[in-house]
């Protein structure tokens, strides 16, 4: 029974109503008709998930992989970086203490 309003719900944000028209929309509904008790916690479980599926944009596999190795060169440039520097570290290190 709860799948019917999860339903509802992905379809109007597939619709591109906003979560505050969706939320007026479910007040009047709630209003009228209320869900059994036992399904009010698998509702709310199924409308958060719905909303986080929306925050998410959906990535493309080529975009994916360019953020991949995006990712990969970033790590590699921080890894020089941090190697560099803790050369510098020891090297000032060594100068100091001999």
């Amino acid at each position: 029974m709860a799948s019917d309003p999860c339903r509802s719900i992905r379809m109007m944000y597939e619709r591109g109503y906003s979560k505050e028209q969706i939320q007026e929309l479910f007040n009047v509904i709630d209003w009228v008709i209320q869900l059994p008790s036992a399904l009010n916690d698998d509702f709310l479980n199924a409308v958060y998930a719905i909303e986080e599926d929306k925050k998410m944009p959906y990535i493309n596999t080529a975009e994916r992989v360019g953020l991949e190795k995006g990712e990969q060169i970033g790590f590699k440039e921080v890894a020089k970086r941090a190697v560099k520097k803790a050369a510098k570290r020891a090297k000032l290190w060594l100068y100091a203490n001999s």
